[in-house]
């Protein structure tokens, strides 16, 4: 069944993951309908998780550990952990090998190579940074503190932040349906744009969520974790 802790969460094509305390790994294959136990050797609480293909997936802990597997989830091994980052928050991925890590101090690394390297990248912003996706090889985004939103087109190299949200709220999420609907998650519901973030509406949810999720790439079903 579904975790009660859940931590993190991400889907492909209605394949899913799930993380919970003390490491665990939750896996479904029918969009979230159904969660099986996945045997691993993680220990560590993961805050983020990302499928980068079919067989390449990537997971980040909460202390900055990165484990990544390369046969579908079966097994994780351990990556080198991005120097200096205070807290890892987030990760994802725009192909096999490039992909972003998100926390604070600094607040975004980047890697190009896999996860075997990672560089300091300036997302556009000095928040502390929660949520990350990527919709193409290219276009990708990150949420944070005091409704804080970035966008870059070239596979996280560069990264522009858009207007900061006036409700003073830090997004811990972010889920991109298309070219103008965009979800994010946040301490008091969910909030949505159909401007690309330069402004955001609240849904009548009032509970708390953190993760959220697409569970394929043609529908506009999504996968949230609250409380």
């Amino acid at each position: 069944g579904v975790p009660l802790s859940g931590r993190a969460l991400t889907f492909i094509n209605g394949k899913g993951y799930m993380t919970a305390a003390g490491g665990r790994i939750f896996r479904s294959t029918n969009n979230g309908s159904n969660w099986s136990p996945v045997v691993n050797n993680v220990i560590t609480n993961i805050s983020g998780l990302a499928i980068a293909t079919p067989l390449v997936n990537y997971m980040i802990a909460e202390d900055r550990i990165v484990y990544k597997s390369t046969d579908g989830g079966n097994n994780w091994n351990l990556y080198p952990t991005p120097g200096n980052m205070s807290f890892t928050n987030n990760i994802a991925f725009a192909d096999a090998n490039t992909g972003i890590i998100v926390g604070s101090t600094p607040n975004m690394k980047r890697t190009t190579n896999g996860g075997l390297n990672w560089t300091t990248v300036d997302p556009g912003t000095t928040s502390d940074l929660y949520g990350a996706q990527f919709i193409n090889a290219n276009t990708g985004f990150a949420t944070g503190d005091i409704g804080v939103v970035s966008k870059t087109t070239n596979a996280g190299l560069n990264w522009l932040a858009g207007p900061v949200s006036t409700s003073a709220t830090a997004y811990n999420d972010v889920v991109v349906f298309d070219s103008t609907l965009i979800l994010a998650t946040k301490m008091s519901g969910i909030v949505y744009s159909t401007n690309m973030g330069q402004s955001w509406n609240s849904t009548n949810i009032s509970k708390e969520m953190y993760e959220i999720n697409r569970t394929d790439h043609t529908s506009r079903y999504a996968f949230v974790l609250g409380k």
